[in-house]
């Protein structure tokens, strides 16, 4: 018996997934749940299980090839099975709707009705045409039956792309020769597409300094006061946030084509540094949670982070975000808005700095915070207030 390893569906919204490496070759040994190969998408990395013992049989999409959800990317077998080219054309057969057979018209003569000829070409081959703009009907295929792959296509292009060049006269460049590529793909594709998008919104950057007296004591009040976790001022901060934006509704939302959704939960989006690149795991309903509901459910997200668990659950829903960069000493900066989210707080370290208070110099502890928003969604002035408002609340910080 022969069992299919599938592209899965994860997500409502995934059109494609990547075959990041196998982990197994062909005719290696493999158990049931044991990673035979992982899978790249746009919002996490995925570990695809073996349905069962038995051998990697044949592997029908190569690493790089970005396929359609439900294709058949590998073909698991019993020990000792042989399998025809029909059984694997039939098994290779996508379980959604992945290929399609295009019908190509011959040459019409007045005689006689126009004859189809079906092209038979993987899903790889077909996106991989398109791009190149390459005409399947000119490829001959070598895959089972004549099934065009994504082989032959590269094939033909480069024998396209000789031909060209032999009557162009060659040139004598000079090139670096890298060190180290890194494509932009799977999460680092994410962060590029998602930043180039931010970058293309009207964004506005809004500054405060705090008072962070009450913040520190409040800290030291609480921060060993639950044996499971120790409460960070992160912790504290984002708790803060997530009250204050219950009070301006207007921040708390994304931006569409057509206009504006505010949502009723406030559901946090985190940045996490993380060896792959920057994620965001949301922590749901903040402004509901104790504060040390919030710091548990925020070490389980980091902990999923930073260890390529996270689910699509974790990284969807997100209605305004939180960048804290005070660890690393940083003392303000501008963060990147995370679309379609309307704002992003960027945090700052807590440090002792000089302020004027009754006409006096003093040392205080103060933070800054950089409140950065789409212009088409809020005005400055509103989103000032809404900063001045948790200015406020945190220097009179009492209770969470």
């Amino acid at each position: 018996m022969a069992w299919k390893l599938v592209m899965p569906k994860l997500g409502l919204t995934m059109e494609t997934g990547k075959v990041g490496s196998w982990r197994k070759k062909e005719g290696d040994e493999v158990k049931k749940g044991e990673v035979v190969a992982e899978i790249l998408t746009e919002k996490i990395e995925y570990e695809l299980e073996s349905p069962a013992d038995g051998v990697l049989y044949k592997i029908l999409v190569q690493e790089g090839e970005e396929v359609p959800p439900g294709t058949v990317i590998g073909i698991v077998a019993a020990p000792g099975e042989i399998l025809t080219d029909e059984d694997i054309e039939k098994l290779s057969e996508p379980e959604e709707p992945g290929e399609t057979e295009e019908e190509v018209p011959e040459t019409r003569t007045p005689e006689k009705k126009p004859e189809r000829t079906r092209i038979v070409a993987s899903p790889a081959a077909r996106k991989l045409a398109k791009d190149l703009g390459v005409d399947l009907s000119r490829v001959k295929g070598t895959g089972p039956r004549g099934r065009i792959t994504r082989e032959d296509v590269l094939k033909y292009a480069e024998s396209l792309k000789k031909g060209v060049e032999a009557e162009k006269k060659p040139q004598v460049r000079h090139e670096r020769r890298p060190e180290r590529f890194i494509p932009f793909e799977g999460i680092r594709g994410t962060i590029k597409k998602r930043l180039t998008q931010a970058w293309q919104a009207p964004r506005v950057a809004e500054t405060v300094e705090v008072d962070a007296s009450n913040l520190v004591k409040f800290r030291e009040k609480v921060k060993n006061r639950w044996a499971d976790v120790k409460i960070s001022y992160n912790d504290i901060l984002m708790k803060a946030i997530a009250n204050v934006l219950k009070d301006f509704p207007y921040m708390n939302g994304i931006v569409q084509d057509d206009g504006v959704q505010l949502l009723e939960e406030v559901n946090l989006s985190m940045a996490v540094d993380t060896e792959k690149g920057l994620l965001s795991p949301v922590l749901k309903n903040a402004d509901e949670k104790s504060l040390v509901e919030l710091a548990r459910e925020a070490r389980r997200l980091v902990e999923k982070a930073r260890t390529g668990k996270l689910e699509f659950q974790d990284l969807e829903g997100g209605t305004f975000s939180v960048s804290n960069l005070g660890a690393y000493d940083i003392e303000w900066f501008t963060p990147v808005l995370n679309p379609p989210q309307i704002g992003i707080i960027g945090i700052g370290s807590i440090k002792e700095r000089p302020v004027v208070i009754d006409g006096g110099i003093h040392i205080r502890p103060t933070v800054m915070l950089t409140l950065v928003f789409d212009h088409r969604a809020v005005d400055g002035a509103p989103a000032a207030a809404f900063l001045k408002a948790l200015k406020d609340y945190l220097e009179n910080l009492r209770e969470l």
